[in-house]
């Protein structure tokens, strides 16, 4: 059974109230109605009270004491939004500018017809109709939206929580991947390292040999999971060149075609290769555009910085390394690093004045500390940067130190 729509009729003349009334229930319609405006909010209230529902409010405009417009405004007060159908004997412009903006939904001026008034009635609850109809669609359309939101943020949070766990494991990796053990080699060494971020493209990697020991030290630029993907394709390519016995300059030609061939984006990357054999006492060193090894030795009063030249990896085709051999020393140390050293830079306060440490900072350093042992050593020099940049570093750093053992290797075979 469809519920009949609730009139609400406020009309002080008991002649025009009784004959509305009837129109209206002949029509179908449940009327409550009331002959003055008082009357009219007391009804209002007891019948929120019953939480019942009013379709329409039917009002005249002219009344004693409280007025049509006075009723609409106290129903507005009251926090109810009833559609309206204000009858007027005054219909002239400033009353029709007033209707409007109280939101009033028709108006008909006396005298009218029944089936006038029925119309307008009937256009009012239809335009009633619509908003409702909108109204719920727009509901639909929120509620339907907010369960995508939901259903987005759930899948986000999904991804989110897998592409942290796929960090967290690349952060591991790339930690093992550029640690070493200095006391596990045949020749002593000592390192610190520190990436900006968890993630970094530094790399560093020692492997022991028959009459010595390979080291390599690399700067892929970048501080992303892009630059750590190049520093483990540097890794994969380092341990099977040190398992196949290749030289340095095969291995720095077969790196450079793989980071243009695999890398997805071109990934400027320097390198210095240095193989010590402490059997013939002999040095090879290989530089890709990286910052030159420093060689300190017991006799020399400054550091000594061999020459580095070569083109970046990953760029060039038909790139061109520098190689150089030399004799080495019992007691000789050798220094290798990634220019977040070098470019460390302090920030004074009040100037804003910057102060990068430089090569020569670096070499002040390495004279400052000469005497030490090889690992007080590397501590010293490491603490003095950190202090010298107030621990405000703006790049990946790696400082490697390599000695040449006196007497030979500490683990060749006898």
């Amino acid at each position: 059974m469809v519920e009949k729509k609730h009139i609400f009729l406020v009309e002080d003349e008991l002649h025009l109230r009784l004959t509305l009334a009837l129109i209206l229930r002949q029509a179908g319609f449940r009327v409550t109605a009331a002959e003055d405006g008082s009357t009219a909010l007391q009804k209002i209230r007891e019948i929120e009270k019953k939480s019942e529902k009013v379709d329409l409010l039917v009002t005249d405009i002219q009344m004693p004491g409280i007025s049509g417009l006075q009723v609409i405004d106290e129903i507005k007060k009251m926090g109810l939004d009833y559609p309206s159908l204000v009858i007027t004997g005054y219909g002239n412009k400033d009353t029709v500018i007033e209707l409007m903006r109280k939101g009033c939904s028709e108006y008909l001026d006396k005298p009218f017809e029944p089936e006038e008034f029925l119309k307008r009635v009937h256009v009012v609850l239809e335009k009633q109709e619509l908003k409702k109809a909108e109204r719920e669609k727009q509901v639909t359309k929120i509620e339907a939206e907010k369960s995508e939101i939901k259903r987005s943020e759930e899948n986000y949070k999904q991804n989110f929580e897998r592409l942290r766990q796929q960090i967290d494991l690349a952060v591991g990796a790339y930690r093992d991947l550029v640690e070493i053990k200095p006391d596990s080699y045949k020749v002593p060494i000592a390192y610190r390292f520190k990436p900006l971020s968890d993630l970094g493209g530094d790399f560093v990697d020692v492997k022991d040999r028959p009459a010595g020991c390979d080291i390599l030290v690399a700067d892929v630029a970048g501080h992303d999971m892009g630059a750590s993907y190049h520093a483990v394709l540097v890794k994969v390519l380092f341990d099977e060149y040190c398992r196949n016995g290749n030289n340095g300059q095969s291995f720095f030609q077969n790196l450079n075609l793989h980071l243009i061939e695999h890398g997805k984006h071109k990934r400027m990357v320097t390198a210095i290769f240095l193989r010590l054999d402490i059997e013939r006492m002999k040095a090879e060193m290989i530089t890709a555009g990286h910052p030159p090894l420093i060689l300190i030795g017991p006799e020399q009063v400054k550091p000594e910085l061999l020459a580095t030249k070569g083109d970046v990896l990953g760029i060039f085709a038909e790139a061109v390394f520098f190689r150089r051999s030399f004799d080495i020393k019992p007691g000789q140390r050798f220094f290798l690093y990634t220019d977040g050293i070098t470019n460390a830079c302090r920030v004074d306060g009040p100037t804003g004045l910057k102060t990068k440490l430089t090569q020569s900072g670096l070499d002040s350093l390495l004279e400052k500390y000469r005497t030490l042992p090889l690992t007080r050593m590397i501590e010293h020099i490491w603490q003095d940067v950190f202090s010298f940049c107030r621990c405000k570093f703006r790049d990946d750093m790696l400082l490697l130190a390599a000695e040449i053992p006196v007497g030979g290797s500490r683990r060749l075979p006898r």
